[in-house]
């Protein structure tokens, strides 16, 4: 933050001085900001893939009937302990 400030003073101030450190206080700012850039634009980049996948998925169905047996025991494994939780923790009715 201090090197944008800084950047926008030595901008204000147009001296071959400011304007050699406002180029410095830019490549700063630049610098911080890459990895955030960098982060966004592959995570950007896989939602993209990852989209791609999925419409193509539901566009065979062998896909589709491939991804549910492939998820078939996630699924049983949620239903058994979501029955079992709530067998053990709901009070009996008499």
């Amino acid at each position: 933050m201090e090197y944008s400030v800084a950047f926008v003073d030595q901008v204000k101030n147009p001296t071959p001085d400011e304007l050699e450190k406002a180029a410095f206080s830019a490549e700063n700012v630049l610098a911080s900001i890459h990895p955030i850039t960098y982060s966004c634009f592959t995570s950007a980049f896989e939602i993209g893939e990852a989209a791609d996948y999925y419409v193509d998925s539901f566009k065979d169905l062998k896909m589709i009937s491939y991804n549910i047996v492939h998820s078939l025991g996630n699924i049983y494994d949620t239903i058994f302990f979501l029955i079992r939780h709530q067998q053990m923790y709901s009070p009996m009715i008499a």
